[in-house]
């Protein structure tokens, strides 16, 4: 059987971004499409539409998306509105909540799976300075029980 790989869309109505191996980037990864990251990210990443942590790829900080798809590292708390997938190899430590939670064999998840609808997350996925954007309260509200302990390793 052949997996499929962590491909981005191919519809050309889909905004797509590549942050490539060797990219490191610290701060907000924002996009209203799909962004795949095989290099190093330290800070959040919000897309609208699917983030694909690609093996090698690496995320220090939240992921809040649509649909992810993990086959690199992530760590830090993973929200989805509809899915997330480990792969194989792919690593998360952290907690992760979505309606749908799946973890091929040989993906690794050290945190806590919820699957329950996450707080809304429309106005998290919308680029700063979008006009339906929420000004008030960018954040969603704590909930103790999803809170991500970091340590210093």
């Amino acid at each position: 059987m052949v997996k499929p790989r962590l491909a981005i869309s191919h519809d050309p109505h889909v905004q797509q971004s590549v942050l490539a191996r060797g990219v490191r980037i610290h701060g907000t990864v924002h996009t209203d499409g799909v962004v795949r990251i095989e290099g190093i990210v330290e800070g959040d990443v919000r897309a609208g539409g699917q983030v694909l942590v690609a093996p090698g790829g690496f995320v220090e900080g939240d992921v809040m998306t649509r649909h992810a798809v993990i086959g690199g590292e992530v760590r830090g708390q993973i929200l989805a509105e509809t899915l997330v997938e480990v792969r194989s190899g792919g690593e998360v430590r952290g907690n992760m909540i979505a309606p749908r939670i799946a973890v091929e064999e040989g993906g690794t998840v050290n945190g806590m799976l919820r699957t329950a609808q996450p707080p809304d997350l429309t106005s998290l996925l919308r680029p700063p300075g979008s006009e339906t954007a929420k000004s008030s309260n960018p954040q969603p509200q704590a909930d103790p029980d999803i809170r991500v302990l970091r340590s210093a390793s």
